[in-house]
């Protein structure tokens, strides 16, 4: 079996209170199985996420991964499944048991069961089996979905059934059809030739380097059925609120600027520090303005601190500073603490937060 070139992603909005997962390619290849789905639903379930946005564009796969997967989905409060391009074989069933939109250029395809066999005849007699039970569970949620009967869904679907969004629509397939233009990558148009689709969307392949459109939709928390137009109203709509907020904090960044280098500008003025101490003192009121406030106001002046200095004293007393705080450098000895950010800053910060 080729190894499918896509996986199942996940990650959660927080905007919208929910986990969008991405179901691409093969159900049950190498990374698309139920115990992805399973860890999935696990990490949002214990991060308090009780709800799922499922975008899904599979040509089928394995009938069991499918219903394993159905399983983990009601774990969550509420799912909702969009199909992309593609939702046909197994992929259907899980639109028979959650609420599904499509684009309206989505194709649809439900046929019976299959299933590969090999081995003794008593193997094949319970594969047999298998594939009779996995029969009866299908036919009868297809009948349920479509309101139909199980003799006229095995009238359906002797062949491949391919749907239009519209057909699967008044069928009741899927609940609702979103009004907007797509564009496929070239992968999904593979995967629509390699399921035989019988019409191909006449849609531009997207470019590489354009992001997306589901993705910027769940970000901003919108509806799965968000218009370009709607999309382009909420982008504009937060970039001028970003704008806004952005000028009012170069504002008050500006305003925060002035204060404290007023606040330095009195000191060295009131001679409570000398200019060589400006920008030591200007660093401390941008981290904490209110403390190097107090901190200056409880400064004696310089001029009067020299008249109180006895000249004929030729001792200093060395004084324990290891439990001195902001408070006491700047008191005290305000080079010491300057001298002490330029050489060991960590303790400076330490001391700094000391109270």
């Amino acid at each position: 079996m080729k190894k499918s070139k896509f996986i199942i992603e996940a990650y959660e909005n927080r905007n919208t209170h929910s986990v969008n997962i991405k179901i691409i390619d093969y159900i049950g290849g190498y990374d698309n199985r139920a115990s992805d789905i399973r860890s999935i639903v696990e990490q949002a379930l214990q991060n308090g996420i009780k709800k799922a946005e499922v975008f899904i564009s599979s040509g089928g796969g394995s009938t069991i991964e499918a219903q394993a997967m159905v399983l983990e989905l009601r774990k969550f409060d509420s799912v909702h499944i969009t199909v992309g391009a593609l939702a046909a074989s197994a992929a259907t069933y899980l639109l028979t048991q959650f609420p599904s939109s499509a684009y309206p250029e989505s194709q649809l395809m439900i046929h019976r069961p299959t299933i590969d066999t090999y081995g003794t005849v008593e193997e094949i007699k319970a594969d047999l089996k298998l594939l009779e039970n996995t029969e009866k569970i299908y036919r009868e949620a297809y009948a349920k979905t479509f309101n139909k009967t199980e003799a006229e869904i095995d009238e359906l679907w002797q062949n491949d059934y391919w749907m239009t969004a519209k057909e699967a629509y008044e069928l009741g397939l899927i609940k609702n059809i979103i009004s907007a233009d797509i564009e496929w990558s070239k992968e999904v148009f593979d995967q629509l030739t390699a399921c035989g689709a019988p019409k191909i969307p006449k849609t531009k392949l997207n470019s590489k380097n354009k992001m997306d459109k589901n993705k910027i939709i769940s970000a901003l928390g919108l509806a799965a059925d968000t218009t370009d137009e709607q999309l382009y109203t909420a982008i504009t709509e937060m970039k001028s609120k970003a704008d806004v907020s952005a000028k009012l904090s170069e504002q008050l960044n500006e305003v925060q600027k002035q204060k404290v280098e007023t606040l330095v500008a009195n000191a060295i003025r009131d001679k409570k520090i000398t200019a060589d101490q400006k920008e030591t003192y200007e660093s401390l009121a941008k981290a904490d303005y209110e403390a190097t406030e107090k901190a200056i106001e409880s400064l004696p002046s310089i001029t009067a601190l020299s008249g109180q200095v006895n000249p004929s004293s030729t001792t200093t007393t060395s004084e324990n500073r290891d439990n001195w705080t902001y408070q006491d450098y700047a008191e005290k000895d305000p080079k010491a603490f300057e001298k002490l950010m330029e050489t060991d800053p960590a303790k400076a910060m330490a001391i700094y937060e000391r109270k």
